[in-house]
């Protein structure tokens, strides 16, 4: 499928040339020789802008829309109804050629981590291929199948969703063997009327291909009936000790000892972060990589390569200072997991917290950012919050919060408060790029 007039067969565009194509891209500044770039509208931009950029960059080949009337800048042009769908139908395609054993994990939280420590275990024994970074939307996954080369034996694909129906297309292109959920948390709930288990709904779409034979569900999801009863896929489950559900016993239960954490009969594994919340992304990934296969002596010693992902927890020690950087996204559960999980400071030291605002909640916002603000005042000594829907966090949190409005501010606060010894959480949304403030 890969040269250019089997592509416009396929679409039924009219294109004599039958050159080969090296590449797929949605994104002018990821065109690369030989490629075939998708002229997609957006919000602020519109790919059909970028035309001469992507030529200059040496493609071939771009899918416009049918009303497009600008210049060709030597391309060959696929005008179709409907760019966004023209992708989808060939990475259907393309997906259908393969024969990898796929899954897919969907939830609120810990997608990206659960699917890398997932990978990083499988390698043990498989060749991986997965999603990159956090590609999890419906243009992003798509993109992953055309690009994919080679053969592998296990196909990773994180799944994210902005409205009911989405994940039902993404696992109509792509249908899982095996579908996972992680927790559900009120992330992105401003379009979604019933909250949380509108929410579920979504994210149990999951399970709607009769391809999938198994779901491996959080304890905590396994709570929404429409997640644990979705599909046909018999279910496990797995959760800490502490946190199982009253539906039934779960199939993976996880403890903390002192030699390491222990999954049911498990050896003690001893993992290389903290979180409780990052220890419950690698309890899902261990218990696919047990349906896939793995002993629990391989899940033992691959567990010593997991880290988080970038920008998922991540501990940086600056200046006798500890940094948790946390700041890819937010909503009020991840936020409670990750000042539940801070390390201690040095004696006599602090613990400062940076939050920002957190997007998507709709008229429950104001109600989230005062709880979330009232949770801190447990955890932290100093309170720093930026972005408007923050300043109710600071309201509920006490005197020694302050609020900021740009993070110039913020980092200059910071610096001036934080001593050796002082523990520093940095969580926000990822649009406010709250990564920055420990750049040099």
């Amino acid at each position: 499928m890969r040269t250019l007039k089997k592509i416009a067969q396929i679409l039924y565009c009219p294109c004599a040339k039958d050159h080969v194509i090296q590449h797929f891209a949605i994104d002018s500044r990821q065109t690369k020789l030989g490629g075939l770039f998708f002229a997609l509208p957006g919000e602020k931009v519109d790919g059909h802008q970028f035309l001469g950029e992507v030529a200059q960059k040496n493609a071939i080949a771009a899918v416009v829309r049918e009303d497009y009337s600008g210049p060709d800048f030597g391309l060959s042009l696929l005008r179709v109804d409907d760019v966004q769908s023209s992708l989808q139908t060939l990475a259907k395609i393309a997906f259908a050629t393969r024969r990898e054993k796929v899954i897919a994990i969907t939830g609120s939280m810990g997608k990206t981590t659960t699917k890398e420590f997932l990978a990083t275990l499988l390698e043990a024994k498989y060749r991986v291929a997965k999603t990159p970074e956090n590609y999890n939307t419906q243009l992003t996954v798509p993109l992953t199948l055309l690009n994919l080369e080679g053969e592998y034996d296990v196909l990773i694909l994180e799944m994210g969703m902005g409205d009911l129906g989405e994940i039902a297309n993404l696992v109509n292109i792509a249908p899982p063997d095996i579908a996972m959920v992680t927790r559900i948390a009120p992330a992105g709930i401003e379009d979604f009327r019933g909250g949380l288990y509108a929410i579920a709904q979504a994210k149990a779409e999951i399970f709607s291909q009769t391809r999938t034979q198994l779901g491996i569900v959080s304890a905590q999801a396994a709570r929404f009936n429409t997640v644990l009863y979705g599909g046909r896929a018999s279910k496990w489950i797995y959760g800490w000790k502490s946190d199982l559900p009253d539906v039934r016993e779960a199939d993976f239960v996880m403890e903390e000892k002192v030699e390491g954490i222990v999954i049911n009969d498990s050896p003690p594994i001893s993992l290389s972060f903290e979180g409780d919340h990052l220890k419950e992304n690698f309890l899902a990934a261990a218990s696919c990589a047990r349906a896939l296969g793995l002993s629990w002596k391989e899940i033992q010693d691959q567990a010593k390569k997991c880290k988080p992902y970038k920008l998922r927890f991540q501990r940086i020690e600056r200046d006798g200072i500890t940094f948790i950087q946390d700041c890819y996204n937010a909503n009020p559960d991840s936020m409670v997991a990750a000042l539940k999980n801070l390390p201690k400071p040095a004696k006599q030291g602090k613990v400062i917290g940076i939050l920002g605002t957190m997007p998507d909640l709709g008229k429950a916002s104001s109600h989230y950012h005062k709880e979330v603000g009232s949770f801190a005042a447990k955890s932290l000594d100093h309170l720093l919050c930026i972005g408007e829907e923050a300043k109710e966090m600071a309201m509920h949190f006490g005197k020694t919060a302050e609020h900021f409005s740009e993070k110039g501010a913020v980092k200059e606060k910071l610096f001036a408060l934080a001593k050796p010894g002082d523990v520093v959480l940095i969580k926000g949304a990822n649009s406010l790029k709250l990564w920055e403030i420990l750049k040099e």
